[in-house]
């Protein structure tokens, strides 16, 4: 079974990636700079993980504006390892949270109907950027046609 998409919200897989980029971007800079505030402060050994998001969306523009399928690997990769990570987050919030607090329940059900939303569009996200990805590489890999030789004097 092969995964792959053609087009996504009547887009080319070209400018889907794009526009996913671009907003992945634009999120992760605001939540970034939200976090920087001490209302929201996130911390961690390796730094501000939102930082690395930011890295990988710019990686991810590079590689589609250059057709550099690595650079899109980085973000497939990163954003793989978020879709994996917070699948047991949101089991965890389900499962543990009503029953060790009794603070509304319909808040904790809320909170996991969101996160099971943004889950679904990450990895609609990751199977789109996968499909360009694979796009890229095919077209990388492809030889040249005949016609392609003749023009070119080849």
């Amino acid at each position: 079974m092969e995964l792959r998409v053609n087009k996504c919200c009547c887009m080319n897989l070209r400018t889907a990636g794009w526009v996913i980029s671009s907003l992945n971007m634009f999120i992760s800079f605001i939540v970034f700079c939200a976090s920087l505030t001490d209302t929201f402060k996130v911390t961690s050994r390796l730094g501000n993980p939102f930082v690395y998001d930011v890295i990988c969306s710019v990686l991810l523009l590079i590689g589609i504006y250059k057709n550099i399928n690595k650079l899109i690997m980085c973000w497939l990769v990163v954003r793989g390892i978020e879709i994996i990570v917070a699948i047991p987050i949101l089991a965890h919030v389900l499962y543990k949270e009503p029953f060790s607090t009794v603070s509304l329940p319909i808040l904790t059900l809320l909170q996991v109907i969101i996160g099971a939303i943004v889950c679904g569009l990450m990895a609609w996200c990751w199977i789109v950027i996968f499909s360009l990805y694979q796009e890229i590489r095919d077209t990388i890999n492809k030889p040249p046609s005949r016609i392609q030789n003749i023009v070119t004097g080849v």
